[in-house]
């Protein structure tokens, strides 16, 4: 069954909060992130990657460290929404983000794991745009 994780809203200011990410044992992962060995899927659980093939491992964060798990960025297959960022140089940066991305309004200012921060520019039927602020 489902499981709600809870994931700061910002890694480095715990009291800013925390927000819930529903997760069903299905995730997207970026392709330069699989290599086999152990991974954790940050703030959920650890996995073993071999090949095309991903099993559970384990919850404990200390066994992640202490097997020297390589953290990943993760987004739930059954929650998650179409997102492009325009970069400072005028590039597009593409991929998911999380659900909770859709409560936000034009001009909200979010963090994005490997990217920094960008502003909601345009909300369109099925992707958000943003513009990338600073790192």
């Amino acid at each position: 069954g489902a499981v709600d994780i809870e994931r700061p809203l910002h890694a480095d200011h715990e009291d800013r909060g925390n927000r819930i990410l529903p997760f069903a044992g299905k995730a997207y992962l970026a392709s330069e992130d699989i290599k086999d060995g152990i991974s954790r899927l940050m703030d959920a659980v650890n996995v073993d990657i071999d090949g095309d093939k991903i099993t559970y491992n384990s919850t404990s964060f200390e066994q992640a460290r202490d097997l020297k798990a390589k953290i990943i960025q993760w987004v739930p297959v059954e929650d998650n929404v179409n997102v492009s960022i325009v970069m400072d140089d005028a590039s597009t940066k593409t991929g998911l983000g999380e659900g909770a991305l859709k409560d936000l309004k034009v001009g909200d200012v979010v963090q994005f794991e490997r990217v920094g921060f960008a502003r909601l520019d345009e909300i369109k039927d099925n992707e958000l745009v943003f513009y990338y602020a600073h790192k």
